[in-house]
């Protein structure tokens, strides 16, 4: 799921930080989470890449993210480990 959030927000085209407007509603985010997880079964493209929908923003992406992540869960796929980010200068 980390590696879907993550291409998420790697789509970042320069529409997204350009774009004023109103972030997705719940029932937007739901759908596209609903689409990308239906891609990511069957091996197909998401067309066009979320980044470029209107109001998809760095917060939506973490909704969206949490609900692949609770229907996973529900289908009896565990998380396990963690991403960490090498822009980190600790690391």
């Amino acid at each position: 799921m980390v590696k879907l959030l993550t291409f998420l927000l790697l789509l970042k085209g320069p529409g997204l930080a350009s774009q004023s407007h109103m972030p997705m509603s719940s029932s937007e985010s739901e759908s596209l989470a609903r689409e990308l997880l239906s891609a990511s079964e069957s091996g197909k493209m998401v067309e066009p890449p979320p980044s470029a929908r209107r109001g998809f923003d760095l917060d939506t992406a973490y909704e969206v993210e949490g609900i692949l992540r609770q229907w996973r869960e529900a289908a009896g796929h565990k998380s396990v480990g963690r991403k960490v980010g090498y822009a980190n200068r600790a690391m």
